[in-house]
């Protein structure tokens, strides 16, 4: 738990990531929005809630695929952007831009060789079916594909019996091979 002036310190750090990330959308006319905490704080709060301790914001895949691309030249040089490909332990389908200097490490990342500072997520939005059925068989692919990456890369498994012995399993395919099946899941109805 954080006192109140290392909470209000994270807080002031985050949003001058977010200023560094809106900096580079607003050259380039990259759409995206708040999302989560970080939409109901500004909503109910005008800026943080109080006690939150990240900032999420979220684009659609084309803007975000831009954005990735872009970045890497644009960011200054104290900013590092966090993707499976610039850091190959990291497991989350999206990415972090993160402060360089800083130390920040999440609860279920302490065994993971990733890079560990203050950031903000970047999460991006794929189109999902109408079809009930289909719908639910995606995001279960997803979700447990998604398990399987974190797995692989030493993060925090919470998984139970079947789940436990099924990720385990598919722990011996390659990462790149798990990564790209995820993407495709993840993008079918796009």
């Amino acid at each position: 738990m954080y006192s109140a002036d290392e909470l209000k310190k994270l807080q002031g750090l985050q949003l001058k990531i977010a200023k560094e990330f809106k900096r580079i959308c607003d050259k380039y006319q990259i759409s995206y929005s708040l999302s989560g905490g970080s939409l109901l704080g500004a909503i109910r709060h005008t800026g943080f809630i109080p006690w939150d301790d990240d900032f999420d914001v979220e684009m659609l895949r084309s803007e975000y695929e831009r954005f990735l691309k872009i970045a890497p030249v644009e960011l200054k040089d104290d900013y590092f952007l966090e993707t499976w490909d610039t850091d190959k332990y990291f497991s989350l389908p999206y990415a972090k831009l993160m402060l360089k200097g800083t130390t920040y490490a999440e609860e279920n990342t302490q065994n993971v060789k990733i890079q560990k500072g203050i950031f903000i997520d970047i999460f991006v939005a794929d189109s999902i079916s109408d079809k009930k059925w289909f719908r639910h068989l995606q995001c279960s692919i997803c979700d447990n594909l998604g398990g399987v990456i974190c797995k692989k890369n030493h993060y925090i498994d919470q998984s139970t019996g079947g789940k436990k012995i099924l990720y385990t399993l598919l722990t011996f395919f390659p990462l790149k091979c798990l990564q790209k099946l995820l993407i495709f899941f993840m993008t079918v109805c796009n």
